[in-house]
């Protein structure tokens, strides 16, 4: 909240004078957010916008020249005023008893409809009546007050505000240049801009901060297990242990003693299990080391991973706290919409792209790449390719599709193409195999197979591409989506 509070009475009566808007057709009506309504008017030959705020604490109404958000779902007033004011022409704006009660009678083919603007810092509202007082709807309900559909609401019935001992309120000095209705609309906007600067910069640091957090501990406890499982060749040394010594194990021993060759021939036991033969406690050694190997080298991938992960958090959290230094909403908003609702350690994962239902989204070098990880997702990304788009896919492995939009008179970009590759491979049942074939061409070339599952084509005129998995690639690419 910016706390600038409600128009005083003066305001409200010299912002009407100045309005001038009786003999105006409503156009149209909008709602930047809730509780609050702008006008489209026409009238005198010219177009005007009218702003009306019943939200507190800052209650107002004047022109408008600001920018609207297209494409918002209307609210459930908005949708009932579009019904029954929309088309109506404005005949009458009074202020009621000077009690900051603003009423505007609009009239068309099929009667005379009533807006009541309560422009007070507690319990404001707008509320539609006919000519007798009776409520239509109001954008706030509140029973309590009677003020709901069929309720009933005549302010003019009322007393005056102004006693004997009434105070008396004169139009502020609003900083700025131009007519009143200006200056006031530029009061309110530039303290609401800063006050949302202010709050998109914490909420991005906040962001920020905890990524970082989640990062460092995923880091700290990768470092921990890595440790851990740093000896398993000793699995190995094991095995070759116990397979030296096959002639001399009995049947039934818990321990072999043996001397250990692979250091300096120091006397140790090993435990077997008296159910198996020496060879295969051999071989069960043999799994353990093949099965902590493959641990280890996964988290040492992972570690690497999160590490250019928690470097680019970090990169960021400093982008962030220079751009609140210099003012700069378009870095904050970009910020904002790559960090907000995540949970998960690392600055991007997969349910934080386009969607889960419509694949990955990466950028390489200005182009971009969508992966479909699913049939399903597969189907929804062809439908949005265009002809001259790029298509990827392992030739022996199953996985994703993987596209990369095209650029009217360019050229894709070698390093494009593998970064592609290396996407395909990473999100294909080959993603461990180091490298793979891959098919390209482009999507004008697939052609969809009659009955077919969703999402399954055959390429034409596709060319061939083998790409060994580039790990830098992969993190540079996550840091970029």
């Amino acid at each position: 909240m910016t706390g600038l509070g409600t128009l005083n009475n003066a305001e409200i009566n010299a912002l009407i004078v100045e309005l001038d808007i009786t003999g105006s057709h409503i156009q149209e009506i909008h709602e930047p957010g809730f509780g609050e309504l702008v006008f489209d008017l026409w009238g005198k030959g010219k177009m005007s916008r009218l702003y009306v705020c019943v939200k507190p604490p800052d209650c107002r109404f004047h022109l408008f020249t600001g920018e609207i958000q297209k494409g918002k779902k209307p609210q459930r007033f908005v949708t009932f005023l579009r019904a029954n004011v929309r088309g109506h022409t404005i005949v009458n704006v009074v202020h009621v008893n000077d009690d900051r009660i603003i009423k505007i009678t609009t009239v068309s083919d099929e009667g005379k409809v009533i807006l009541w603007f309560r422009l007070w810092g507690s319990n404001p509202n707008c509320i539609v009546t006919d000519t007798d007082g009776n409520i239509l709807d109001a954008l706030w309900r509140r029973p309590g007050r009677g003020e709901i559909s069929g309720g009933s609401y005549l302010p003019e019935s009322g007393s005056t505000v102004f006693k004997d001992n009434r105070k008396i309120f004169t139009v502020r000095d609003f900083p700025g240049s131009g007519s009143l209705n200006q200056r006031v609309e530029e009061y309110y906007s530039s303290a609401y801009r800063e006050d949302s600067l202010e709050k998109l910069s914490q909420r991005v640091m906040t962001n920020l901060l905890a990524q970082e957090a989640r990062l460092a501990s995923s880091v700290l406890e990768m470092e921990k297990s890595i440790a851990e499982k740093a000896g398993f060749s000793r699995f190995r040394e094991l095995g070759d242990l116990v397979m030296g010594c096959l002639g001399s194990v009995a049947p039934g021993t818990k321990w072999l003693s043996c001397d250990d060759f692979f250091n300096d021939n120091r006397k140790i036991e090993i435990e077997l299990d008296t159910a198996k033969t020496a060879e295969e406690n051999a071989r069960v050694y043999y799994e353990q080391y093949k099965k902590n190997r493959k641990q280890h080298e996964k988290l040492v991938i992972n570690l690497g991973e999160s590490s250019c992960d928690l470097a680019v958090v970090q990169q960021d959290i400093r982008l962030a706290e220079q751009a609140a230094q210099m003012d700069d909403p378009a870095v904050l908003s970009t910020l904002d919409k790559k960090y907000s609702g995540k949970r998960k350690s690392g600055p991007v994962k997969d349910k934080q792209k386009t969607g889960a239902s419509e694949g990955l989204m990466f950028e390489s070098m200005g182009f971009s790449i969508m992966v479909g990880r699913t049939a399903k997702e597969n189907e929804k990304l062809m439908k949005k390719m265009r002809g001259n788009d790029l298509w990827l896919h392992t030739r022996d492995f199953a996985g994703a599709y993987v596209f990369i939009r095209s650029k009217s008179g360019k050229s894709i970009p070698l390093d494009v193409l593998l970064d592609a590759g290396n996407l395909a491979i990473k999100y294909s049942k080959g993603k461990n195999s180091g490298k793979a074939d891959l098919y390209y061409t482009q999507v004008k070339n697939l052609k969809r197979i009659k009955g077919a599952k969703a999402g399954l084509v055959i390429p034409t005129q596709e060319k061939n591409l083998r790409v060994a998995v580039d790990e830098s690639r992969l993190s540079r690419l996550r840091g970029n989506t």
